[in-house]
């Protein structure tokens, strides 16, 4: 007769048993030791706290209290607490306000990148070990989901680790662009210190109705404009990502370094910018252009699904009803902000 002392590598029910048990030390931490800010990944524990002494305090709590329940904890990966600290394979700063990939990985992301961008043909091992690196990337660059689509459209059908895939120009533009990324954000990414709800952050409201035009609406600013007879021709859900796009652009400089909930009635459109990806070509190309302005400006985004008709003053605005929209939105401004004609609808639908 014999027992497993440990949970079996592989084993497929390990993961969540694991799971469970760190649920459960975590919360002894929180509901026994009062230790308010902490969260596990697995078998890491993260623990925060307004000063060094209470986080020594909780620290030093927590130890204890899983050397009497014969938890083993590793000394030598067990950190003191700092203003900077990495967990899960990311530098946290809290002087900085920045979570950011250790240069290590930056470097080796980079060398990634140049040693296969250049080559014609590479195998899907290679591929699947790239796209592998650049999805954790986006722990910290979330948004470069996007430029992950065509990659791993590439592996799609392929099923040998040997066999030979084309890099085509699209992937290699995408490569370019995780390049810039590296480059020029340095793997960084500000913690935005305001919550969705607070008064600095912004509520974008935006429709598209395809008999008349598209309109949006952010505190008291508004555009809106008619499409074309070949742009009416065009899903719903690409003319409802247009005026998003235009809020972005027209409206980037009071939207640097601030959160924006974008408020969207089409269901579909909030799960892709949310997923920051989506296997639509045409969207996916305004998908990348929204993205590319909200790094630039460090805005942090996220949706949210509004029924129809709570959506009042840009669905009035999309039926290019102004009336209706001044008495849905009396604090508006009297007259609309001018898009500039390079960010009209022609230039990207």
């Amino acid at each position: 007769m014999y027992f497993d002392k440990c949970l079996p590598f592989g084993l497929s029910c390990s993961c969540q048993l694991f799971e469970i048990f760190s649920s459960s030390v975590e919360w002894i931490a929180k509901e026994k030791l009062a230790i308010p800010h902490i969260i596990h990944l697995l078998d890491d524990f993260f623990i925060a706290a307004n000063t060094k002494d209470s986080c020594e305090e909780h620290l030093s709590k927590f130890l204890d209290t899983c050397n009497d329940l014969g938890i083993p904890m590793s000394k030598e990966k067990t950190t003191k607490p700092a203003t900077t600290i990495s967990f899960a394979g990311i530098e946290l700063d809290s002087v900085a306000y920045e979570a950011r990939l250790p240069s290590d990985k930056i470097t080796n992301c980079l060398s990634l990148i140049e040693h296969n961008r250049t080559k014609k043909k590479i195998t899907l091992q290679e591929l699947q070990s790239i796209i592998g690196t650049l999805n954790f990337c986006c722990y910290i660059i979330p948004s470069g989901r996007a430029f992950l689509r065509r990659l791993i459209d590439l592996t799609k059908g392929i099923t040998k680790p040997h066999h030979k895939i084309r890099l085509n120009k699209e992937a290699r533009s995408d490569l370019l662009m995780w390049d810039g990324f590296l480059r020029n954000f340095n793997g960084k990414a500000l913690i935005h210190s305001e919550g969705w709800d607070s008064n600095t952050s912004f509520q974008l409201y935006t429709d598209s109705s395809t008999t008349f035009g598209y309109g949006a609406i952010s505190d008291n600013e508004w555009f809106y404009g008619p499409w074309t007879p070949q742009q009416k021709q065009l899903n719903i859900t690409t003319l409802e990502f247009y005026p998003i796009l235009a809020a972005f652009l027209v409206w980037s400089k009071k939207f640097t370094n601030k959160k924006v909930t974008i408020h969207s009635d089409n269901e579909a459109l909030v799960y892709i910018l949310n997923k920051c990806s989506t296997t639509d070509p045409l969207l996916l190309t305004l998908l990348r252009k929204l993205i590319l302005t909200s790094m630039r400006h460090n805005i942090a985004f996220r949706s949210v699904h509004i029924p129809g008709v709570k959506n009042t003053s840009a669905d009035a605005l999309s039926r290019l009803n102004l009336q209706k929209f001044h008495q849905a939105s009396p604090q508006a401004l009297p007259y609309p902000t001018q898009i500039p004609a390079q960010w009209l609808p022609n230039a990207f639908i």
